[in-house]
């Protein structure tokens, strides 16, 4: 998703602090003063970003609530990324969220392609056998065959940790 800087550069943390709460446990965010439209203490933004992720209205500018809860936090917008460590792009605590890359933003994801047959991230059928392929972009990094399915997931997992460390997620989050 691109980012506009210069929607950002508009809104400071001060302000963003004087304008709503935000609890990093729940990831919630609160109006704190009353505003045309604007609720009391009821938990505000919308779903309605294309996925999932929650947006929220300051100023008629929609803001991404992730970033809006790193800047509420660090008081600072993140330079890069922000990754929903579990997956779920609505659940905007703080211990759901971490400054990524793009590249590891896209590791960490857990659907699949609509085309996979199997389900499973990096995993393929060739004949009776399995195939794991993990890339770095088009570069395939590593490649091979197995028996069983289960074989196949147990040394992609092995693979995904030491490959992409905390950005692996666990296994049955690639389903």
């Amino acid at each position: 998703m691109q980012v506009n800087r210069s929607k950002e550069a508009e809104l400071s943390a001060e302000r963003l602090r004087e304008l709503l709460s935000y609890d990093s446990g729940t990831g919630d965010f609160r109006w704190l003063i009353s505003r045309q439209g604007a609720r009391l203490g009821v938990n505000i933004g919308d779903t309605s970003h294309r996925r999932g992720y929650r947006i929220i209205r300051i100023n008629r500018r929609k803001y991404l609530a992730h970033r809006l809860a790193w800047l509420h936090v660090y008081g600072v917008w993140p330079e890069g990324g922000i990754d929903h460590i579990e997956g779920n792009t609505d659940n905007n605590s703080l211990g759901n969220l971490r400054a990524a890359t793009h590249q590891q933003n896209n590791w960490n994801r857990t659907s699949v392609r609509t085309d996979n047959e199997l389900g499973h991230h990096n995993i393929a059928r060739r004949g009776n056998s399995f195939r794991v392929r993990i890339t770095e972009g088009r570069t395939p990094i590593y490649k091979r065959q197995f028996k069983t399915l289960e074989m196949a997931i147990a040394m992609r997992d092995q693979q995904m940790a030491v490959l992409r460390g905390e950005f692996s997620p666990p296994s049955d989050a690639r389903r």
